[in-house]
């Protein structure tokens, strides 16, 4: 998102009263995270803005949909507008915020044990299965359990590696299985 001139002064104010969590300076312009009361927006401010344009610049992929939410709540903080986000491209669903969780627990417990290897069967053990009872290595080595260990382990890595936003609109990527 880009501020075009005229608006330029209030996206500044609108700034001003953000916290700034992350800054980036490039040849593009200023890359910023903010946090007002209710949200954090990413947004540049461009070093050139685009001309004839007076507002915001959006580009059209595949994240449009997303990009033009998080617009509108920028939009609607810099008004003072006190209500919550609307928007339900905004918000992970009940699953995906699970989804999430697990993932990102599983990416701490192999981040905390990391002098010392985590084994499948542990990580199934604490996050997946709570409870799960493997009797021979036989049986684990062979169990649906092992192999959905297996693909949630890798899809952590995957999502670190790649980026979280994909999580949210599995549409881009393969959809999650269970």
């Amino acid at each position: 998102m880009a501020g075009g001139a005229r608006d330029l002064a209030g996206i500044r104010g609108t700034l001003a009263e953000c916290k700034v969590i992350a800054q980036h300076e490039n040849d593009a312009g200023q890359h910023m995270v903010v946090s007002d009361t209710r949200n954090r927006h990413r947004v540049l401010l461009a070093r050139e803005p685009s001309p004839g344009i007076d507002g915001y610049v959006v580009p059209d992929d595949a994240d449009l949909g997303v990009r033009v939410a998080a617009l509108s709540e920028f939009d609607r903080s810099k008004e003072g507008a006190a209500t919550k986000a609307h928007h339900r491209l905004l918000k992970p669903s009940a699953y995906k915020s699970y989804r999430l969780s697990i993932l990102l627990a599983i990416l701490d417990l192999l981040e905390d044990a990391s002098p010392k290897q985590v084994t499948l069967q542990e990580v199934a053990k604490a996050l997946i299965y709570p409870g799960l009872k493997v009797g021979r290595a036989i049986d684990w080595k062979t169990s649906s359990h092992r192999r959905q260990t297996q693909r949630l382990v890798a899809e952590a890595h995957r999502m670190a590696a790649e980026g979280y936003r994909e999580l949210l609109n599995p549409s881009r990527g393969k959809r999650c299985a269970n």
